[in-house]
């Protein structure tokens, strides 16, 4: 929702994608931050189509952003966030390698940040560190940002334990336009199929995490 776009206070605003594709879903995913809103797009009767997240500039016209190495059946758009002028969407089953599928589902971020003249361009992308990215980690499957800070889901990360699905979460800073982690969160108990990390949420210095 969003009080300063037409209609009753408090009211709902409906989206539609700029596009022909039939029985498009449009807000699967949303994220409304100030003047920046991110809505996600699936196309579920062309599954070799990568996704798309639309993007509303103020007073501007629908524009889809895609991933610049997406591949068929990354999921780019399963969650989206916003702040201020950055929009980061999560395409979980990307592969490590790209356009090799055979680590699929290792998962990736991208990082688009809104240009003077109210266009979205890619500034980042971010995966999980060199020897940490595995098959099926499902990275991305959640995002949040607040200001500087990114958040960033793991799901079916295994850590030191195969196939245990317990989980984690990656935290990132923003510091001259570069995405540099922090810190790696893990569940606090070993038990196996928790999920840590299948939601998150992240303000200020306060960050929750889904099991």
């Amino acid at each position: 929702m969003n009080d300063r776009l037409a209609g009753p206070s408090h009211s709902a605003h409906p989206l539609r994608a700029n596009s022909h594709v039939r029985a498009a879903r449009i807000a699967v995913a949303a994220a409304l931050a100030c003047s920046a809103l991110a809505a996600q797009e699936r196309e579920p009767k062309q599954p070799a189509t990568p996704g798309g997240v639309i993007g509303t500039p103020p007073g501007g016209l629908l524009q889809k952003l895609v991933a610049p190495d997406g591949v068929a059946g990354d999921m780019f758009g399963a969650a989206v966030a916003s702040s201020r002028s950055i929009v980061v969407a999560g395409a979980p089953n990307h592969p490590a390698n790209p356009p090799s599928n055979a680590d699929y589902f290792a998962g990736a971020a991208y990082v688009f940040v809104r240009e003077s003249g109210g266009t979205w361009e890619p500034a980042a992308k971010l995966v999980a560190p060199a020897g940490d990215a595995n098959p099926f980690d499902a990275y991305g499957s959640a995002v949040s940002i607040d200001g500087s800070l990114l958040a960033i889901g793991a799901p079916q990360d295994d850590g030191s334990v195969p196939r245990s699905n317990r989980g984690a979460v990656y935290v990132y800073a923003s510091a001259l336009g570069e995405w540099n982690l922090e810190m790696k969160l893990t569940p606090p108990t070993s038990d196996p199929a928790q999920t840590f990390g299948q939601a998150v949420a992240l303000v200020g210095d306060t960050l929750a995490i889904g099991a």
